[in-house]
């Protein structure tokens, strides 16, 4: 069964080429938005925990604020250690304007 999807608000709240941590229902998201591509993580370093909120949006790379490892911005590969593991994407879907997410599928 797949899940619901998450409503996370206007596409218009979200700045091109940044980042920007959510709540939806019970689960803290990070919203990237590339040139107006969307992806979605949940909001926390695969290494710590530690939540991107203040961490950065650079060169195409999320960057954890803790220790600085890097996850692709588009498919969450991580990059650059201490992080080993990517950081699980969302199924994103576009509709009228608003931007929702649910877990993905295997």
């Amino acid at each position: 069964m797949n899940a619901a999807w998450l409503d996370l608000g206007s596409t218009g709240e979200f700045a091109a080429d940044r980042h920007a941590v959510v709540l939806a229902g019970d689960k803290r998201l990070v919203v990237v938005n590339l040139a107006g591509e969307f992806t979605v993580f949940p909001d926390f370093c695969t290494h710590d925990y530690t939540s991107f909120e203040s961490g950065k949006l650079q060169d195409g790379s999320l960057v954890c604020p803790r220790h600085g490892g890097r996850f692709c911005a588009r498919t969450g590969q991580a990059r650059k250690a201490p992080p080993r593991h990517p950081l699980p994407a969302f199924e994103v879907r576009l509709a009228d304007g608003r931007l929702f997410a649910r877990p993905a599928t295997s």
